[in-house]
Protein backbone atom coordinates (compact mmCIF):
# COMPACT_ATOMS: atom_id res chain seq x y z
CA UNK A 1 0.00 0.00 0.00
CA UNK A 2 1.25 3.26 -1.01
CA UNK A 3 1.11 6.22 0.82
CA UNK A 4 2.02 9.67 -0.05
CA UNK A 5 3.56 11.85 2.72
CA UNK A 6 2.30 15.43 2.96
CA UNK A 7 5.71 16.91 1.39
CA UNK A 8 6.56 20.63 2.63
CA UNK A 9 4.35 20.39 5.10
CA UNK A 10 6.41 20.82 8.28
CA UNK A 11 8.33 24.43 6.61
CA UNK A 12 3.65 25.60 6.09
CA UNK A 13 3.29 24.49 9.75
CA UNK A 14 6.01 26.53 10.92
CA UNK A 15 6.04 29.27 8.84
CA UNK A 16 2.09 29.89 9.44
CA UNK A 17 0.65 28.72 6.67
CA UNK A 18 -1.42 25.53 8.26
CA UNK A 19 -3.41 27.20 11.52
CA UNK A 20 -5.71 24.01 11.69
CA UNK A 21 -7.57 20.75 10.61
CA UNK A 22 -9.38 23.05 8.70
CA UNK A 23 -6.48 23.44 6.19
CA UNK A 24 -5.25 20.04 6.00
CA UNK A 25 -4.91 17.21 7.64
CA UNK A 26 -0.99 16.53 6.92
CA UNK A 27 0.34 12.47 6.45
CA UNK A 28 4.30 12.56 8.03
CA UNK A 29 6.55 9.86 8.79
CA UNK A 30 7.74 9.33 12.48
CA UNK A 31 11.19 8.22 12.08
CA UNK A 32 12.34 8.13 15.75
CA UNK A 33 10.05 7.88 18.65
CA UNK A 34 11.82 7.67 21.81
CA UNK A 35 10.72 8.13 25.77
CA UNK A 36 12.62 10.37 27.68
CA UNK A 37 12.57 10.09 32.11
CA UNK A 38 13.60 13.55 33.91
CA UNK A 39 13.53 13.37 37.37
CA UNK A 40 13.20 16.50 39.28
CA UNK A 41 12.42 16.70 43.10
CA UNK A 42 12.60 13.38 43.66
CA UNK A 43 9.82 12.55 40.78
CA UNK A 44 10.31 10.62 37.35
CA UNK A 45 8.09 12.44 34.57
CA UNK A 46 8.29 10.48 31.23
CA UNK A 47 8.07 12.31 28.40
CA UNK A 48 8.76 11.47 24.15
CA UNK A 49 10.96 12.95 21.62
CA UNK A 50 9.31 12.79 18.24
CA UNK A 51 10.82 12.86 14.56
CA UNK A 52 9.05 13.47 11.87
CA UNK A 53 9.53 13.51 8.30
CA UNK A 54 7.18 15.07 5.79
CA UNK A 55 9.26 14.05 2.82
CA UNK A 56 11.35 17.00 2.40
CA UNK A 57 12.26 18.41 6.00
CA UNK A 58 12.73 16.72 9.44
CA UNK A 59 11.53 17.88 12.80
CA UNK A 60 11.97 17.20 15.87
CA UNK A 61 9.77 18.12 19.52
CA UNK A 62 8.89 16.49 22.63
CA UNK A 63 5.23 15.61 23.58
CA UNK A 64 3.25 17.33 25.88
CA UNK A 65 3.11 15.26 29.31
CA UNK A 66 -0.78 15.70 28.93
CA UNK A 67 0.02 13.10 25.32
CA UNK A 68 1.97 10.13 27.05
CA UNK A 69 -1.26 7.86 26.59
CA UNK A 70 -1.23 8.65 22.83
CA UNK A 71 2.22 8.16 22.25
CA UNK A 72 2.27 4.69 24.46
CA UNK A 73 -0.32 3.91 21.74
CA UNK A 74 1.79 4.69 18.86
CA UNK A 75 4.71 3.11 20.62
CA UNK A 76 2.92 0.07 20.90
CA UNK A 77 1.03 -0.25 17.98
CA UNK A 78 2.12 -1.83 15.10
CA UNK A 79 2.77 1.28 12.79
CA UNK A 80 2.96 0.22 9.01
CA UNK A 81 6.34 1.88 7.81
CA UNK A 82 6.62 4.72 10.76
CA UNK A 83 3.01 5.95 8.79
CA UNK A 84 -0.22 6.96 10.47
CA UNK A 85 -2.94 9.31 10.06
CA UNK A 86 -3.86 11.75 13.25
CA UNK A 87 -6.80 13.51 12.21
CA UNK A 88 -7.95 14.46 15.73
CA UNK A 89 -5.19 14.54 18.30
CA UNK A 90 -8.53 14.53 21.11
CA UNK A 91 -9.49 10.47 19.67
CA UNK A 92 -6.16 9.20 20.85
CA UNK A 93 -5.72 11.05 23.85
Amino acid sequence: MEINLTSGVIKKIIDGEVEGEADMIPVMQVTEMRSVKAESRGTTTERFRVILLDGIYLHQGMLGSDLNKAAVCLEEKDMEDGLFKVPNLEEVS
